[in-house]
């Protein structure tokens, strides 16, 4: 809903006037939004506890700054908004019945479930309030993608090893996944600014030189789910603005999976391997968990007892959807397939106008990717908040500014 220009004309207080101006300020000059892109890229990849509280010495308090809870009670009025609080709040309950509760997992799913919502209605209300919101968010999480994919190919030009092997990365064994997706998103919203008309020549021309860190860097995580969610996501841009410079795109995608598939065969690795095999195996065992609890779940931070062929553990069986049936049961899928459908429709909508938005590029590649990598979606800041959490309540702050322009006109 866009907010009055005067805020203490419609009954708003002296102090929350002035923060409503300072806000205004730092949308114009970009900084809150850049901000905002920023942390979005860097934070899921810094996971020792001193980065974790940071995270909540800043970018949690820019988020509470930028609520206001008149138009929280409006947006409540959102069937889609609706139905992700219905989520969240069966994945906070599911905690109860989990064999493996204690006070730590509540302390943990409680701070978990607040930490998504106040993202969410924050990402709701900056959405309604700024039409250019995306955009700012992408150039600052742009900027944070490109930086860590030069100091990840740094790290394998040092190796001084060819084809270099799968960089771990950062500090965890599973950020090389993580960073993968960081990067296909990254890609994605280079993809948005080259094919946009609304941006100009100079920002254009950077997208394009980012392109070519970001694809180097995703080719060293040695990652096969981002490449196939980023493909589906051409192919769809394709069919839907029959743009044929797009197979450009297609062609460069075509060619840099098959270096990674040539690459991986020449080191006599396993990327194809652990793709064919180890998900069956990991999904055939978290089955037999969904058949014994196929409505409430195994509750939130069960472990399941997950062992791949090569006898690595997992807590997750690499596949958001499969995760939140385990996990939540069909209390939980249902709302969360609900959610989703609200913003396949309004995707659906745009598609059949020939238009596809950032967010639209965002939803479809989250949607694929998910079906091969993803946790539950209730977690600290990780990529989860950028395919789902994002593109859900960018919908929704556009339905509500759409609602407000309505009832205006």
């Amino acid at each position: 809903m866009t907010l009055p220009a005067n805020a203490t004309e419609q009954g708003e207080k002296p102090f929350a006037a002035r923060l409503r101006s300072w806000q205004d300020y730092l949308h114009r000059r970009h900084v809150l939004l850049i901000f905002y892109g920023l942390v979005l890229a860097t934070f899921p990849l810094l996971t020792t506890f001193w980065h974790r509280n940071l995270f909540y010495l800043t970018f949690l308090p820019v988020f509470l700054l930028t609520i206001d809870t008149g138009f929280v009670r409006q947006t409540a009025r959102n069937w889609g908004f609706q139905l992700a609080c219905a989520f969240i709040a069966v994945a906070w309950l599911s905690q109860f019945y989990s064999p493996d509760f204690d006070l730590e997992v509540l302390f943990n799913a409680t701070r978990k479930c607040l930490l998504v919502t106040v993202f969410l209605v924050a990402t709701i209300q900056l959405s309604a309030r700024y039409e250019r919101f995306l955009p700012g968010v992408a150039i600052g999480f742009l900027i944070g993608c490109v930086v860590m994919a030069v100091f990840m190919i740094g790290e394998a030009v040092s190796l001084d090893r060819w084809p270099p092997p799968r960089l771990e990365g950062f500090g965890r064994g599973e950020n090389s996944i993580l960073a993968a997706v960081l990067f296909g998103i990254a890609l994605i919203t280079a993809l948005d600014i080259l094919r946009s008309p609304d941006w100009k020549r100079y920002w254009r021309m950077a997208a394009a030189g980012a392109a070519i860190p970001l694809i180097a860097a995703t080719l060293l995580t040695h990652s096969r789910g981002p490449w196939v969610a980023l493909y589906a996501t051409l192919i769809v841009l394709l069919l839907a603005e029959r743009r044929w410079s797009l197979l450009l795109g297609v062609g460069a995608a075509t060619a840099a999976g098959a270096i990674m598939v040539i690459a991986d065969i020449v080191d006599g690795g396993s990327t194809i391997s652990r793709m064919d095999s180890q998900r069956l195996v990991l999904w055939s065992q978290t089955w037999e968990w969904i058949v014994e609890n196929p409505i409430l779940g195994a509750g939130y931070n069960a472990d399941l007892g997950l062992v791949a062929d090569d006898g690595i553990p997992y807590k997750a069986p690499h596949s958001l959807y499969i995760s939140v049936l385990a996990f939540f049961g069909l209390a939980g899928t249902i709302p969360f397939f609900g959610m989703l459908g609200y913003c396949l429709r309004r995707m659906v909508l745009d598609l059949t106008q020939e238009i596809c938005s950032m967010s639209t590029l965002l939803l479809i590649f989250g949607l694929v990717n998910g079906a091969f990598h993803g946790y539950v979606p209730i977690n600290n800041l990780n990529v989860e908040w950028l395919v789902l959490w994002l593109p859900i309540g960018f919908e929704i702050g556009c339905a509500q500014r759409e609602k407000s322009a309505q009832t205006d006109t």
